[in-house]
């Protein structure tokens, strides 16, 4: 097999991966770069009216700055958007690559034939003293090139989006974004709320939740609770919550009321949280009760 075939072959090749990449990959691609995009625009939105709420703010300078700062690695983030569905449009992505890769297999099985007509008809060689062969050549050169950069820029941009894909960000905490709460003996209820503050839909949702012994867990219709046996290595009489919610929207927050009553015993209580989600797996989370 000499140079001519595997360029040829080459050329087949990608042509092929050219019309894959557009079948398969393009719609799916396409789709999450829409969801990026709308995901900044809204962000950018939120800023600009965050800045323009603290420029009215005496106080507000250092933060004014902060948001300022944000709001400029959003526009730069909207650029590299910009840029990247740019490359993924039908011309650049398939249409050009196609045509180029197209350009080399049509002139290298009709090379000879190429050859024939310019020398014979034209008798450029002969005429302006050029070497045809070499300029033919370079045309083919070319034309593999660009097909090749155009191929390469698209999976750069393919690898972008697929590496900022929008997730759903998982947050728990007390009501007002508490973190601790500090309570007396007795018994009493707490919300603990699941917040997805992400750009995406939080899908199947499984929160577990572990309380030491000296808070005890009433059983409701709301949540799973079960305690762990006492000859048990891991929490041994520790209560063990879990709760299910197939769905929780962008900015929405989902909240669990627990009863609990609190023995009389003081101390500062560490409440170790799992979430599990579809898309985005395990995230661990920690939560505080004091009891006084």
């Amino acid at each position: 097999m000499d140079l001519t075939d595997v360029v040829l072959n080459l050329s087949l090749i990608l042509l092929g991966l050219v019309i894959a990449i557009y079948a398969i990959g393009l719609p799916i691609v396409n789709n999450l770069l829409r969801s990026n995009r709308l995901r900044l625009q809204r962000r950018v939105n939120e800023v600009q009216k965050e800045i323009r709420r603290l420029s009215q703010e005496s106080t507000g300078s250092e933060l004014v700055i902060g948001a300022s700062n944000e709001l400029k690695g959003l526009i730069k983030e909207q650029n590299e958007i910009i840029s990247t569905e740019s490359n993924l449009k039908l011309k650049k992505a398939v249409f050009l690559p196609s045509i180029s890769f197209f350009s080399v297999i049509i002139l290298i099985i009709f090379y000879n034939d190429i050859l024939l007509i310019l020398k014979d008809s034209l008798n450029l060689s002969y005429v302006i003293g050029i070497n045809i062969e070499y300029y033919i050549s370079l045309i083919i050169l070319l034309f593999l090139l660009y097909g090749g950069i155009c191929m390469i820029n698209t999976l750069l941009a393919i690898e972008y989006v697929s590496i900022n894909v929008p997730l759903p960000i998982i947050q728990v905490s007390f009501p007002n974004e508490e973190k601790s709460l500090t309570l007396d003996a007795g018994e009493f209820s707490i919300n603990v709320e699941i917040f997805n503050e992400g750009y995406e839909l939080a899908e199947v949702v499984d929160v577990f939740l572990t309380f030491p012994p000296n808070l005890i867990v009433a059983e409701t219709e709301d949540y799973n609770v079960y305690q762990v046996p006492n000859n048990n290595i891991d929490d041994p009489n520790h209560w063990k919550v879990s709760y299910h919610t197939d769905l929780i929207h962008m900015g929405c927050i989902e909240t669990i009321l627990i009863q609990l009553t609190a023995l009389p015993i003081p101390g500062n209580y560490i409440i170790p949280v799992y979430v599990l989600e579809k898309k985005i797996g395990e995230t661990e989370h920690r939560l505080e009760i004091i009891i006084r």
